[in-house]
């Protein structure tokens, strides 16, 4: 597999692994698996638990959040390399899931409410705002036209939800902005005097 997401789970020891695609033919009907780290072991976790079932993308965005139990996958390519049965040309995805890790919960939230495909950008969380913290996105690409053309998401156009009120907002970065990336990696520590996040 390539391209796929892990969710960290400190409490209880596992990661679980969400999306890809298969880089040895065509994939298998797409379940999801845990690593048991204490154990050292595989778990099967069978199919998704939700009424429908989810079109499954490589090279979304990602995040395992250990304080809340959920993990978090927004965007990605869906392809016949990483959804079975997949007929259609390669196409961008908008869908933004949660997983819990306690109850096995998937769903589908809200996504930005500009709705528009995006793959290859970075998510993080922050400790900030209620107990559920923030997710932030940003970077990758967009599908802005309804068609398969694509651009680069813009540096200065974040992304920020808010699991409290299943809500996102756009923020606008000032200062110096790099250039725009794709596919890169991306982390999240306090800066040293605890003003701020530094991703």
């Amino acid at each position: 597999m390539a391209g796929g997401v892990l969710w960290g789970d400190d409490i209880n020891k596992k990661y679980y692994v969400y999306g890809g695609e298969s880089t040895l033919g065509l994939p298998d009907p797409f379940h999801l698996w845990s690593y048991d780290i204490l154990y050292d072991r595989w778990n099967d976790l069978g199919a998704l638990n939700i009424s429908i079932p989810p079109n499954i993308a490589s090279y979304g965005a990602g995040v395992g959040v250990s304080k809340t139990g959920q993990g978090y996958y927004y965007g990605g390519w869906i392809s016949n390399t990483s959804m079975h049965g997949w007929t259609q040309p390669q196409n961008m995805s908008s869908a933004f899931y949660t997983y819990g890790y306690d109850n096995s919960k998937f769903e589908m939230l809200n996504s930005p409410s500009d709705n528009f495909p995006r793959a290859e950008g970075v998510m993080v969380w922050i400790p900030a705002g209620d107990s559920g913290g923030l997710i932030v996105y940003f970077g990758g690409l967009v599908s802005p036209y309804g068609n398969a053309t694509t651009a680069a998401q813009p540096l200065d156009q974040i992304f920020v939800y808010d699991p409290s009120t299943n809500a996102w907002y756009t923020q606008t970065a000032v200062g110096e902005i790099p250039e725009n990336r794709r596919r890169f990696c991306g982390d999240v520590a306090w800066a040293p005097d605890h003003s701020s996040f530094n991703m």
